[in-house]
Formats: C-alpha cells, sequence, structure tokens
C-alpha cells in the first residue's frame, strides 16, 4: 500500500499533524492554495495559566489579498522570532527538556528564511528528525504542475503519487460533502481520526490541540510514544 497525506505546511503544528506523517509513505505539502492570514500556516498556540496563548509569526500581506501559501514572506521588522523565544523561555525554561528543544528552534529562526511555508517545513522535517519520524517521502505540491481545486485536487495530487491510501485530516471532510472524487475509484479515503492523548504539562489543567513544541518541552525524546500503534 502507499498511503497518501496532504497538508499545509502549518507553524510548529499539533502532535496529530506529525502522527499523520508518521502513518503516510509520501506527505504533501499542499504550498500553493490560497494563503489565509491568521490560520495555523502563521500561528500556534501554547498553554500559558491554563488558556491558550497563541504565537504568530508577522507577513508581509498588505496588497496582496490572492497571495498562495509559498509565496508569503515573514516580516521581520517586528523581530518576530525574539519576542517568540522569550515567550517560550519565559514558559518552559524549567522544563526538563528546555535547552534541548530550545536549541533546535533558534537555530532555525536565525536562519531568517525568507517565505513563511519554507521555515514551517524546515521546522516540521527538524522536528520529525528528531522524533525520528523516518523512511518518508516529502513533496510540494507546487512541484506537480496540478491546477485543479480543493477536493480535486487532493484526488488528483495521490492519483499522481500512485497512492492506493488518502489519509485525509478529520475536518477535512468538508471538501467531499458535496462532490467526493475518491467514490467508486480504486484510491481508498480513510480519516485520520487521532485521538489526542493526555501528557505530562505544566498546566493543572490538561490543554488539549496545542503545538507540539508543548509537548516536546515537557517530554523530549519521550514525546515518540505517542505516534505509535494508532490505526487510522
Amino acid at each position: 500500500m502507499n498511503k497518501i497525506a496532504i497538508m499545509a505546511p502549518t507553524f510548529l503544528p499539533w502532535l496529530g499533524y506529525f502522527d499523520m506523517i508518521n502513518k503516510s509513505d509520501v506527505f504533501v505539502y499542499l504550498d500553493n492554495v490560497q494563503f489565509n492570514k491568521r490560520s495555523w500556516q502563521q500561528r500556534n498556540r501554547i498553554p500559558v495559566n491554563e488558556q491558550y496563548f497563541w504565537l504568530t509569526i508577522p507577513v508581509k500581506s498588505k496588497g496582496k489579498y490572492n497571495q498562495l501559501i509559498n509565496q508569503v514572506e515573514i516580516d521581520y521588522s517586528k523581530d518576530p522570532f525574539e519576542k517568540i523565544i522569550k515567550i517560550l523561555k519565559h514558559n518552559y525554561s524549567r522544563c526538563k527538556y528546555y535547552s534541548e528543544i530550545i536549541e533546535i528552534l533558534e537555530k532555525k529562526f536565525k536562519k531568517k528564511i525568507l517565505y513563511l511555508s519554507e521555515l514551517n517545513i524546515l521546522l516540521i522535517q527538524e522536528i520529525c528528525k528528531f522524533l525520528k519520524i523516518e523512511g518518508k517521502k516529502f513533496i510540494k505540491s507546487s512541484n506537480l504542475n496540478i491546477s485543479s481545486k480543493k477536493g480535486q485536487l487532493l484526488f488528483d495530487i495521490t492519483q499522481m503519487l500512485n497512492g492506493n491510501i488518502y489519509i485525509s485530516a478529520d475536518g477535512s471532510g468538508i471538501f467531499f460533502n458535496n462532490q467526493n472524487p475518491f467514490k467508486d475509484t480504486s484510491i481508498v479515503l480513510k480519516y485520520h481520526n487521532y485521538d489526542h492523548p493526555k501528557y505530562k504539562q505544566k498546566s493543572k489543567k490538561f490543554i488539549e490541540y496545542c503545538s507540539i513544541v508543548d509537548l516536546l518541552f515537557n517530554e523530549g525524546i519521550k514525546s515518540r510514544k505517542h505516534f505509535k500503534n494508532y490505526e487510522i
């Protein structure tokens, strides 16, 4: 079986994103579709004082309403990563794996990568390396020269890559409500449906659906146990 997963390159995504990579054989970064400002593509959240706190990368968006994800430039005039590092230090400096994880992030932030999607992909790849999520093939949709839209685009990418199974994020079912291009084909559509595990966290009340960094700071390499033994 050749399992294909397709997701936009998001900023320090949640652990379910990495579990989806782990379940796939080929993971496609959907980088040539419309950018949505203030979406997961440019921000994510961590728990602070038992509430969500957003980490946001400012981008150049004035007059660029129709730009694609891979066209979005980071706005370095606001020193975004200095602020993000300060927040992470304040929140996680007493965590066991702080030094190890902050070093990984700082090295990537200091590269001052121009495009948001490129930074997101670099961070995702580095975290996969840390978690030993191996043997996966990564592709950018912008390199595939496919011009279809929405659900048809996902089908066409899967078909081009000779996929037998398309792994869809649970929330992506909206693309297939009216027309399901996978229906009556040899490609099986399966939903990820990842059950969010509980892990060691600073908050007294466990806060779900945070950036992967919350898990990494708290559990380090032991975070790997949350990407095993889950069926699609």
